[in-house]
């Protein structure tokens, strides 16, 4: 029987048998945080921080995005662009900076 984690007691080891999903193919090492918290450290990074921070940017991402394209299109209502039965074609560019990445997302938003 292999642990995956190290604890400070034995009710704190997570049983690789018993959680086959928890097993890492890069050896990652799993520590509890704190009760009933795991936290996973592969190469210096907390990946429960590192997936919250994530999830609390995407969220930010959403709904601001939704607030700015409600905004537009209640506009282009207003000023006669747009009629309300119409579909528009919406662009969003994802860039990280010092990593060179750089993702689109596209696609159709129907009206009506």
């Amino acid at each position: 029987m292999k642990w995956l984690t190290e604890g400070k007691y034995d009710a704190d080891r997570i049983d690789a048998q018993e959680n086959p999903g928890l097993a890492s193919p890069r050896g990652a090492r799993y520590l509890f945080a704190s009760e009933g918290s795991l936290m996973r450290k592969e190469g210096g990074m907390d990946e429960d921080l590192f997936n919250m921070e994530l999830r609390k940017f995407l969220k930010k991402v959403g709904v601001t995005s939704q607030r700015e394209i409600e905004q537009a299109v209640r506009a282009g209502l207003e000023s006669g662009k747009l009629s309300g039965s119409e579909t528009i074609k919406a662009k969003i560019t994802l860039t990280i900076e010092g990593l060179d990445v750089s993702h689109e997302v596209d696609g159709e938003i129907s009206l009506g």
